[in-house]
């Protein structure tokens, strides 16, 4: 009676109760499963905007760099133009020994821009530039990279009319040396130098092929400051659209 009473009353057990247990241990899984790759994908998207926004101030960076260097570069140009100015003036009116001189010395100068770009450079190596950048700002990108290259190709032909005109020039009057001896620390040369330029200044200022490579100088500089504005403005639309886009992310 005792094992018919048991086997009675295993069968009377509904298998319902065991299902059920199955079933919610599954739907606990899965739910452990999906809150895992919720929490994976929420990593993963803050980790990518973290990213996002280092490259992109990286690059706000770059251009506050570049835009102070130019700036700079620029004022020294604007010089050099006033003082070859004042020079090829000297030819036909009164102009100070003082201020020849410094024209002078800075008819051979010249100032290089050598842009900031690593955080550009960085992007473009990791393959993120079309993902972590907006289409403006990339464009924006994309126009001074082209101007910078223009810039630089200028400064370059500069440099070769440097080396291959005016130095020559000043070398065949046999001047270069005198012209050159500002750089000198020996105060008795400084001394001779500073009482013959004033002599000297005067015979290549009668010469009408000074005159025109101080014109083609002073031209030369003066496009390259052209160029250099067109980068300046568009430095500074990169610096505003970056620091728009940084603004909009921190909402």
């Amino acid at each position: 009676m005792a094992n018919r009473y048991s086997l009675s009353n295993d069968r009377g057990r509904s298998p319902l109760g065991a299902i059920l247990k199955v079933i919610f241990q599954f739907i606990g899984i899965i739910i452990g499963i999906l809150i895992a790759f919720q929490i994976q994908n929420w990593n993963s998207e803050r980790d990518a905007m973290m990213s996002k926004v280092q490259h992109l101030q990286a690059l706000q960076a770059d251009a506050q760099e570049n835009f102070k260097r130019i700036d700079d570069i620029e004022g020294n140009r604007e010089r050099q133009v006033v003082l070859l100015e004042a020079l090829i003036a000297a030819a036909a009116n009164n102009v100070s020994d003082d201020t020849i001189r410094l024209a002078i010395d800075e008819l051979l100068q010249q100032d290089f821009y050598s842009p900031t770009s690593s955080a550009y450079m960085n992007l473009i190596a990791s393959g993120d530039l079309n993902i972590t950048v907006p289409d403006s700002i990339r464009a924006i990108l994309s126009n001074i990279n082209q101007l910078q290259a223009k810039t630089l190709l200028m400064d370059a032909a500069d440099a070769n009319f440097i080396a291959e005109q005016l130095e020559p020039y000043l070398t065949k009057r046999q001047v270069i040396y005198l012209l050159e001896l500002k750089t000198s620390n020996n105060r008795t040369d400084l001394t001779i130098a500073n009482q013959q330029t004033g002599r000297i200044i005067k015979s290549l200022l009668q010469d009408r092929t000074f005159i025109d490579l101080i014109y083609l100088r002073m031209n030369r500089i003066n496009e390259t400051i052209e160029a250099s504005t067109l980068i300046l403005t568009q430095l500074e639309r990169l610096t505003n659209e970056l620091a728009f886009e940084l603004a909009r992310i921190e909402e």
